[in-house]
């Protein structure tokens, strides 16, 4: 049996290479370049959504398991647009703590892994 403190720099180096990979992955490949479509009136939408505070939302909405069945918001869905969307606060994003907590991620699962390794 190998003890979890002696697969420290497994853990570690793993982690680190697993990040690298992701990054490069994520940055060179162009998987995700036609996932967002441009609104066809960007500043009306921007306009009308002003003032609304982060957070995911959805359009027709629905208060409650009963709100399915309405015929008013039957009709909603029927007609459209029909959406979910999430407003994230203003500003240019910053991607240093979603680096730090992928990394962090990575620590975990190479842990872990390690961990079942080590009882078996």
């Amino acid at each position: 049996m190998i003890s979890i403190g002696s697969l420290w720099l497994a853990i570690f180096l793993s982690a680190v290479f697993v990040w690298i990979g992701s990054a490069i992955v994520w940055m060179a490949l162009p998987h995700h370049k036609k996932d967002f479509a441009k609104v066809p009136d960007e500043d009306g939408a921007r306009s009308a959504l002003s003032g609304i505070s982060p957070g995911t939302y959805m359009i027709p909405h629905a208060d409650s398991q009963e709100s399915f069945k309405d015929p008013g918001f039957l009709a909603k869905m029927t007609e459209g647009p029909v959406g979910y969307f999430t407003i994230v606060p203003s500003g240019s994003p910053s991607m240093g703590r979603k680096l730090v907590m992928s990394f962090g991620f990575y620590l975990f699962v190479s842990f872990m892994v390690a961990y079942l390794a080590s009882n078996f």
